[in-house]
């Protein structure tokens, strides 16, 4: 189940910007394509972002690695 709980946007604008880019689209094949509509969640104690590829526009989803 998803939790909305994280947040995307409250993470600094540097950040932002390399967790968009640095996704893999399925569809395309390809990685760093960009991400629309980013959203962020945590699921079963994992944070995702998810939102639509920049250059297909279909959905991705992504795992954020979180530091330690």
């Amino acid at each position: 189940m998803k939790n909305p709980k994280k947040k995307f946007f409250l993470r600094d604008e540097d950040e932002q910007e390399r967790l968009v880019s640095e996704v893999w689209c399925t569809t395309c094949e390809e990685g760093d394509l960009g991400l629309l509509e980013p959203q962020e969640f945590e699921a079963n104690g994992i944070v995702f972002l998810e939102g639509k590829c920049a250059q297909c526009g279909n959905e991705v989803v992504s795992e954020i690695a979180e530091p330690a």
